[in-house]
């Protein structure tokens, strides 16, 4: 489930987590519990300035992402919430103001994240 960080926790959330390179602005830690900021499972800074230089397409930011993930540091991440979403509920929070249901791949990242998962 994606959710905004924004939004308040809700006991369906289950393992929550941050999967954003910059902390949500106007954000207390507190407020996000629980939770784990997982940074690695962001896109790196850099394939994200290269995607804006270069205007790739959904499918060229899609393809480099999938290509970071195998990356050990942030494959080990990767699988450890596809073992907890095989136990229970797994909500990756995102930066965006927006709902669940309105997120669209421009909005987030973490949009493709959960694809891949």
């Amino acid at each position: 489930m994606l959710k905004s960080a924004y939004a308040p926790y809700d006991s369906q959330d289950g393992a929550r987590y941050l999967v954003e390179t910059l902390w949500p602005e106007g954000v207390d830690t507190y407020y996000l519990s629980p939770y784990k900021w997982v940074q690695e499972l962001a896109p790196s800074y850099d394939m994200k300035e290269m995607a804006l230089w270069r205007n790739w397409t959904r499918e060229k930011f899609q393809d480099e992402y999938k290509k970071e993930l195998q990356e050990p540091h942030r494959r080990h991440w990767f699988d450890r919430i596809i073992i907890e979403a095989r136990e229970g509920p797994v909500t990756l929070l995102h930066r965006s103001h927006k709902k669940e249901n309105a997120i669209l791949p421009e909005d987030a990242t973490v949009y493709y994240l959960r694809e891949f998962l």
